[in-house]
């Protein structure tokens, strides 16, 4: 073809040549310079319809047009159509990038390359043919074009690379031969009216992102010769209800099928092992998933935030469960088959913040935990596993004919949890009140159940809850069971009940009295914390008075504490500001941090000499005048000036409170008080004298021998007050007498 010449001008490109239909085109020369290459004439931009000559006369010489060359066309927003002829064997990298007004274009057979984003970002783009020879479609080929709705891929190609198709917004379907056999990350990702895609037999791995954010996708058949699907790969797919995974598959990778919010169910191949981050993370419709034994990792929010499951099933193959891997999800049942319970983030871990929690607050709270037989001892004494207020040992499977385990059922408005074919659970039912009695057992259909646990938060929060008639079957009450009863004034406990949960009575205001037998071994921690109880005895079947078991009590004047108790852990009695005396038991060896602290009516302690440990701030705020220790060799106490970490203490932290040491005499045992002042902590108090006897007690009869009664300051007692009193007796002798 034979086109006019024009001025030959050094610019970017070799040659401009103006068409015969006066539209001028600027050219490159290539393959030593036999032949030419379309370029770009920036600052000169292409515009309405352009047809590409097969080949170009210049200086009487012609030269066929075998390229379209990088950045040809790019921005070139006024072009509408392009005609490129058969001799054009390569289409360069960005050739019609941006060219937003290009709606059509037809490639011919010759091509053989097109060239990374070569029409990206040209958003008017319906339709274009692909050329029968092409083997790979390349990077960001077809990025950003939104308006093409279909494509023929041709079975010559054996690859699609990166971000080829990503987000064509209007691609709506595509068929993939199976000639290809390798797809690039985020190839099809934010094509967000795909409804549907087929892909090659011979796929062996699902990339990352693939079709991340394809809302429109309902579902997708995957080949089974894929083996491996990366990170994002399906993330926000929301319209997603079904998808097949091939059983060869290892591992589910992170954010696979985040925020895939309609997909219902999906079936975990044998072969998986590992669970990545946020997999199902916000699987808001799934109903139902079995993981299946093998997998032996769950990683972090895994499946946070799956609200439709209400039951789990952890595997026995599984060592590590990640922080947040069940959050946001209330479950009911949690089934778990590991035989050595590993640690996990719960409300009591390391870092104790409900951001970590492996579950949910509700799920710690409300769920019951199904364990092993024989391990629940180790489940209660793993960090965060023994957060689950509800932990019950059973044989999974296992049912009776008309009710199957974990069933729950109601009688005689109280409801149950069957937890063995013979035995029953009380369970949160609803808000309980008035007078309640728990039966022994119950008859369902004929068949009994006895009645062996009131479960954890059964009667919690029941304001309207009056009084409580335990039957004699029960063994067991569990954790916060009537947490918050404010208004429950009587509990009847029998002597059948050996273990009284943490939080049983926590908030229980007007429960003033209580009888705990001597069948329980086992009360937890905040028991009776925030209670009105006014006196309470405690049975000699209890070695450990928990943490928090009375914390403030405010009403509680009188503590009989057995000779079992060798430990009061911190805040036992945090705040009992009615309590005015308490007798600790001779095999006493441990009291904890603040203890007594904020006893306000607490004015003398007696210390056994089986003390070994008194924690921080025991006694703090606490007005003791006297402090009369039977410790032969005492050991080093926090006090005013002790060291910890090389730095000096603060007085809260002392033992005692600071007017404790400033003005309560310390009375120890005859010969040791060089011993006291030697020792830190003890060495603070201002005054220390001896025990005016060596060992027990001096009994005296001043009521028939007394003449004058004097406090240890001078001033004259018509009565002996507690501590020590000089009595003047009439003989003329003068004693000094401990009065407990």
């Amino acid at each position: 073809m034979l086109l006019s010449m024009t001025s030959y001008k050094s610019f970017a490109y070799d040659i401009a040549v103006e068409n015969s239909d006066g539209v001028t085109i600027y050219y490159n020369y290539i393959n030593e310079g036999k032949e030419l290459e379309v370029v770009s004439g920036s600052p000169y931009l292409y515009k309405n319809n352009i047809v590409v000559p097969e080949e170009v006369t210049f200086m009487n010489r012609t030269r066929k047009v075998t390229s379209i060359g990088m950045g040809a066309f790019i921005s070139c927003k006024e072009l509408t159509s392009i005609t490129i002829p058969n001799n054009v064997v390569y289409i360069g990298s960005s050739a019609f990038g941006s060219c937003s007004g290009l709606t059509s274009i037809v490639i011919p057979n010759s091509v053989k390359e097109i060239g990374e984003g070569a029409f990206n970002g040209c958003t008017s783009l319906a339709s274009i043919t692909l050329p029968d020879c092409l083997t790979i479609i390349n990077a960001s080929t077809f990025q950003y074009c939104k308006k093409l709705t279909s494509i023929n891929i041709p079975t010559s190609v054996t690859e699609i690379k990166e971000y080829a198709f990503d987000s064509c917004s209007g691609l709506t379907s595509i068929i993939i031969p199976n000639s290809v056999k390798e797809i690039g990350e985020c190839a099809f990702s934010q094509c967000t009216s795909l409804t549907s895609i087929t892909l090659p037999d011979y796929l062996t791995v699902i990339n990352r992102s693939l079709f991340s954010g394809c809302i429109s996708l309902t579902s997708i058949n995957i080949p089974t010769s894929v083996t491996e699907i990366k990170e994002d790969a399906f993330y926000g797919c929301t319209s997603l209800t079904e998808i097949n995974l091939p059983d060869c598959l290892t591992a589910i990778n992170a954010d696979t099928f985040a925020h895939c919010n309609k997909l219902t169910s999906i079936t975990i191949p044998n072969n998986v092992v590992y669970i990545g981050c946020h997999a199902f993370w916000d699987c808001s419709g799934l109903t139902s998933i079995v993981i299946p034994n093998g997998v032996v990792a769950i990683d972090q929010a895994a499946f946070r935030g799956c609200k439709s499951l209400s039951t789990i099933t952890i595997p026995s193959s599984i060592t590590y469960i990640g922080s947040l891997a069940f959050s946001d999800i209330d479950f009911m049942t949690v089934i778990s088959k590991i035989n050595n319970p590993f640690q996990i983030d719960g409300k009591k871990s390391y870092r104790g913040m409900e951001y970590w929690w492996v579950f949910s607050p509700n799920t710690f709270d409300n769920a019951f935990l199904f364990v092993p037989e024989g391990t629940i001892d180790k489940y209660r004494s793993t960090n965060g596993w023994k957060d689950f207020l509800n932990i019950r040992e059973a044989a999974i499977g296992t049912d009776t004919p008309e009710y199957p385990i974990y069933t729950k059922v109601t009688n005689n408005g109280i409801c149950y949890i069957i937890t063995s074919n013979t035995e029953c659970e009380v369970i949160s039912g609803g808000d309980y009140s008035g007078d309640i009695t728990i039966p022994e057992s119950i008859y369902l259909n004929g068949k009994e159940f006895t009645v062996t646990t009131i479960g954890a938060r059964a009667f919690s929060l029941c304001n309207n809850l009056s009084s409580v008639h335990i039957g004699s079957s029960v063994s067991s009450i569990g954790n916060q069971a009537f947490y918050e009863c404010r208004n429950l004034t009587m509990v009847t406990i029998p002597n059948s009940v050996i273990s009284i949960g943490d939080e049983a009575f926590r908030h229980c205001d007007n429960l003033l009295e209580i009888t705990i037998p001597n069948s329980v071994t086992h009360i937890g921690e905040w028991a009776f914390c925030s209670t009105g109880l006014t006196s309470v005895i405690i049975p000699n079947s209890i070695t450990t008075l928990p943490h928090s078991i009375f914390n403030g009590c405010h009403n509680l004047t009188s503590v009989v504490m057995p000779n079992s108790i060798t430990k009061i852990e911190g805040k036992a009695f945090y705040r009992c500001k009615g309590l005015t005396s308490i007798t600790l038991s001779n095999n006493t060896n441990s009291i904890g941090d603040w203890a007594f602290s904020e006893c306000s009516g607490l004015t003398s302690i007696t210390i056994p000499n089986s003390v070994t440990s008194i924690g921080k701030a025991t006694f703090s705020q606490t007005p003791l005048t006297s402090v009369i220790s039977h410790i032969g060799n005492p050991f080093e106490i926090e006090g005013r000036t002790s060291y910890e970490n090389g730095n000096i203490n603060r007085e809260y932290y002392g033992a005692f409170d600071p007017n404790t040491f400033y003005n309560a005499t310390l009375y120890v045992p005859k010969g040791s008080v060089e011993k006291y002042k030697s020792i830190n902590g003890w060495k603070d108090f201002v005054f220390i004298e001896e025990l005016p006897y060596e060992t027990g007690m001096q009994f005296i009869d001043y009521e028939n021998e007394k003449y004058d009664i004097h406090s240890l300051r001078g001033n004259k007692l018509t009565s002996p007050s507690k501590g020590i009193n000089i009595i003047k007796m009439k003989n003329g002798t003068t004693k000094k007498v401990l009065i407990k």
